[in-house]
């Protein structure tokens, strides 16, 4: 399962991505995902816009309180706080993350009932606890992205973790289109490899195609064994554990 990370900021990106791509993160949801269609009427992978929806009709209703649990239960397997709520509640049902979905800050709304007709509700933020005052400020006036604290440690530059897993998946989805024929595992991963390698190399500023050309800038160049570095670390961050 692939989920798409629409987030710029680096440090997020390699956050959200240490935890979605986390392959006992993954079976978590699949598992979840299985009855959500008859529990909730949706069937997953939904659009962002599908999801808001969803949400809206969903607002205090016991199937909310529900949902909640669910959530709950995957954040205590990961020893997360209360601000993964809304990424793992996303990624339920949706392929996609965005920078509204981010961990740092999550909007919420605190209901005092005065009769079954009559609620007082009170909208507040939750922050993570190594908030700084100019995320706080961030997330109230909502000019840029959140940064977000690590609750685990990647080992990795994070900026490498975007550009490893951009190679894992092309290398992974170019192996599943050849099904099981597995004579040509080798063959086919080896084309992707070297597709990755031409596109890198193609926009390097000093070897690159006459566009990309900065002689200001440093080579960009990568080979085979960078590449296929690469892969093999993010497959084994996939598989480490994040407790």
């Amino acid at each position: 399962m692939k989920i798409d990370i629409q987030i710029n900021n680096e440090r997020i990106f390699a956050q959200v991505a240490m935890l979605v791509e986390n392959e006992t993160f993954q079976w978590q949801i699949e598992e979840h995902r299985k009855h959500l269609s008859k529990k909730y009427g949706v069937v997953p992978p939904i659009t962002n816009e599908e999801f808001s929806q969803f949400m809206r009709d969903m607002f205090r209703t016991k199937k909310q309180l529900e949902l909640d649990e669910e959530v709950r239960q995957i954040r205590y397997f990961f020893l997360l706080p209360m601000t993964f709520n809304r990424l793992i509640t996303k990624v339920l049902f949706c392929n996609e993350i965005n920078e509204k979905d981010t961990p740092i800050a999550q909007e919420h709304s605190f209901d005092e009932y005065i009769d079954e007709k009559t609620v007082i509700s009170t909208p507040y933020v939750m922050f993570a606890p190594d908030a700084s005052d100019k995320d706080i400020l961030n997330a109230i006036t909502r000019n840029s992205p959140y940064s977000t604290p690590f609750y685990w440690k990647t080992g990795k530059k994070t900026h490498a973790i975007r550009e490893h897993r951009d190679w894992y998946w092309k290398v992974k989805e170019a192996e599943e289109k050849i099904g099981d024929e597995r004579e040509k595992i080798e063959t086919t991963r080896r084309k992707a490899i070297d597709t990755i390698i031409n596109e890198v190399n193609n926009k390097c500023p000093m070897h690159g195609e006459e566009k990309y050309i900065d002689t200001t800038q440093k080579c960009s160049c990568i080979d085979l064994s960078t590449v296929q570095k690469g892969v093999d670390n993010f497959s084994k961050l996939r598989t480490t554990s994040i407790r």
